[in-house]
């Protein structure tokens, strides 16, 4: 494997932590492609860097983590807001674990589903845009939406570029583009579409011949038709899942060009040898860096060999993989956001408030949102807090949230208190 893979995802985490606004954001400073604006708003930036580090799996982003996924949920969005707006925010959100950020999930891919064309495609002037009816499906994949998501997917299919070998910027291109076509071909795998369709066997033969020397994939023309991180990402992402061995020398090519982008503080460039502040490339880089490894790790297993060996087409294994990855990759992510709050002592200084700050947060995760009061009720039904007294405790436990809520692990919204994560898991 090129290179060290978890030094690469603590590079990031490093640059990506130093970059995030108090207020749990990331912003982009400036523009420097033509890529469309609404991405490089700060919502969308929020939610792709909170991702990245997901896939970065490290415990020690656990506030920048907590922090981005409060801004998002906290962000209002209107029915006039853009679609991808809503895709994203729902597409970061879905992957948190209480029950007051599943049923706003739930809610929000109801409103994308709803805004969903009879035709399949989402809606944008003049008529569509393929990046929007990416962001769509990302946040409707894994949900109740399969419908939805097959409308989508049948039209996607008869919609390709009149070329016919990908996808443009919507049904109305006469050529394909890389990035179109990979982003596309992306969810519409993740919605469950045979990899050996031959309509995504002809993307597999468009991204083989179209590769470069050095193992890259130019880009769309809104970075010029130059060799690009995120051309090459997403076209590594689709064809491990695509190509007979997810391991030949063109993925190899194109695994050693990313590694060897990574900039020495951390940050990733669209364009080799630029600077790396434009985030969008991030979470696409360090998923697919990410799920190269856990295919190395995981080809070999005893568990595998059964279907690596047999006569089930190799893409089909890599199917069932990417599923496990994705599994793997959410339940670490709550995982270790609850294992390192319950092991750390910087709950506080004495073991009694320790272990009652504790019960707080597993009673927070248990309710959408509570007033002191409120807490102090879900307290007493436990045996050891069962003589607390509203008047004489409030403050102690008014402390106690706000010392929660400082450490970015309790929020405060309408006077009453929510956590980010279910710390009941363990």
């Amino acid at each position: 494997m090129p290179g060290d893979l978890s030094k690469v995802f603590q590079l990031t985490s490093d640059f990506l932590k130093k970059r995030q606004d108090e207020t749990g954001l990331w912003k982009v400073d400036e523009i420097k492609h033509n890529e469309p604006s609404l991405y490089q708003g700060s919502l969308i930036t929020t939610s792709q860097c909170m991702l990245t580090l997901m896939y970065c799996q490290n415990k020690d982003t656990i506030v920048n983590m907590a922090k981005a996924a409060h801004y998002l949920y906290s962000r209002t969005l209107h029915d006039r807001d853009p679609i991808d707006l809503w895709a994203w925010k729902t597409h970061a959100l879905k992957h948190v674990n209480t029950d007051l950020y599943r049923r706003t999930v739930k809610e929000n891919q109801a409103f994308i589903a709803k805004e969903q064309t009879k035709h399949g495609y989402w809606s944008v002037f003049p008529k569509t845009f393929n990046l929007t009816n990416f962001s769509c499906m990302l946040a409707l994949l894994d949900s109740e939406h399969s419908a939805e998501l097959k409308r989508v997917s049948d039209w996607l299919c008869d919609n390709k570029a009149k070329d016919g070998f990908g996808w443009g910027h919507d049904d109305t291109s006469e050529s394909s583009q890389i990035t179109f076509t990979a982003i596309i071909s992306m969810v519409l795998l993740g919605a469950g579409r045979d990899p050996l369709d031959p309509k995504l066997q002809e993307v597999r033969r468009y991204f083989e011949m179209t590769q470069n020397a050095d193992g890259s994939w130019n880009s769309t023309k809104f970075t010029s038709g130059m060799p690009t991180t995120f051309a090459t990402t997403v076209v590594l992402d689709v064809l491990m899942r695509l190509v007979d061995d997810p391991f030949d020398p063109k993925i190899k090519r194109g695994i050693s060009f990313l590694v060897g982008s990574q900039n020495p503080d951390g940050s990733w460039p669209i364009v080799r040898g630029e600077d790396g502040r434009q985030f969008y490339p991030y979470l696409y880089i360090i998923k697919t860096l990410a799920f190269y490894k856990y295919l190395k790790d995981h080809w070999s297993n005893l568990e595998n060999q059964v279907l690596v060996n047999s006569d089930i087409p190799k893409q089909v294994v890599v199917s069932h993989l990417a599923k496990e990855f994705e599994k793997y990759i959410t339940n670490k992510f709550n995982y270790n956001i609850a294992k390192r709050v319950f092991e750390s002592r910087f709950l506080g200084i004495t073991k009694k408030a320790v272990e009652r700050r504790k019960k707080i947060l597993q009673i927070l995760a248990d309710h959408p949102a509570l007033d002191v009061a409120e807490v102090i009720d879900e307290l007493k039904k436990i045996k050891t807090y069962e003589n607390l007294n509203k008047k004489t405790h409030l403050t102690q436990l008014k402390s106690d949230l706000e010392y929660l809520r400082s450490l970015n692990l309790v929020y405060l919204k309408n006077y009453k208190y929510y956590t980010t994560f279910d710390f009941n898991k363990l």
